[in-house]
């Protein structure tokens, strides 16, 4: 995995992007994974360690979280935003510049590959992904969702609020790992809050400022307001 960063635009001026990129840069068949509202790129490791062999897997972390920039303006924090930067991390993951000669394995990748791609997104990054897909000659070929639909309840949405005011200050990197089993405990075992995954997950997750452990996420939901309006629908294939 190759760590890269881009600069992308907002309304007061240009921001870094930081993304994880797997696989082989050539390969014309793109993943991209966009994670959930308080989480980073990094939570699909495991996704990308297992795609990478058979197409290029990109990994970004959404502005205000992970590695990626935090906005001096909250109420930057729009889904608008999060689409202009998605369209620039597409317009370079599929950069066709260099791959006129690809190795033998990519070759199979799908003939209608090119130019577009297929976007796995966790809870926010699905909605992300529906709004993309949702405009004119969107690029995205396939879209997979997981943790989200068209369609999303009220106490639902009052829970992902409960999260936004939690701790993102810590004493030591052992607060940080405990604060993370926790809140990853809903979901039943996983990587994030099961043996020793837990403690790398919570070193990724966090940094260093002035002897305190900071989770790398800004307050950065939406400000109120700038609710989703939509037809409900649904896509498959």
């Amino acid at each position: 995995m190759i760590e890269s960063r881009f600069s992308s635009l907002n309304p007061h001026g240009f921001h870094q992007i930081a993304y994880g990129d797997w696989g082989n840069a050539a390969n014309p068949h793109v993943v991209l994974c966009f994670h959930g509202l308080t989480r980073n790129g990094r939570d699909f490791d495991y996704l990308a360690r297992t795609l990478q062999s058979h197409c290029r897997v990109v990994c970004p972390d959404v502005v205000g979280r992970g590695r990626s920039d935090w906005l001096k303006h909250k109420e930057d924090y729009t889904f608008r935003q999060y689409q202009i930067d998605a369209a620039a991390l597409i317009a370079r993951s599929t950069d066709s510049h260099g791959r006129s000669v690809l190795p033998r394995w990519a070759r199979s990748a799908p003939t209608d590959a090119d130019g577009k791609v297929d976007w796995v997104g966790t809870s926010m990054g699905g909605l992300i992904g529906m709004l993309v897909a949702g405009q004119p000659r969107a690029p995205i070929r396939r879209l997979v969702l997981n943790d989200i639909g068209p369609f999303i309840p009220w106490a639902a949405l009052i829970r992902l609020k409960g999260y936004l005011g939690g701790q993102t200050r810590y004493a030591s990197l052992d607060e940080v790992e405990k604060a993370l089993r926790d809140a990853c405990s809903q979901w039943g075992r996983s990587p994030a809050n099961s043996g020793a995954t837990s403690r790398s997950t919570a070193r990724r997750d966090s940094k260093t400022a002035a002897g305190r452990w900071l989770a790398t996420l800004q307050s950065a939901s939406p400000p109120p307001g700038a609710g989703i309006r939509m037809r409900r629908w649904a896509i498959a294939g």
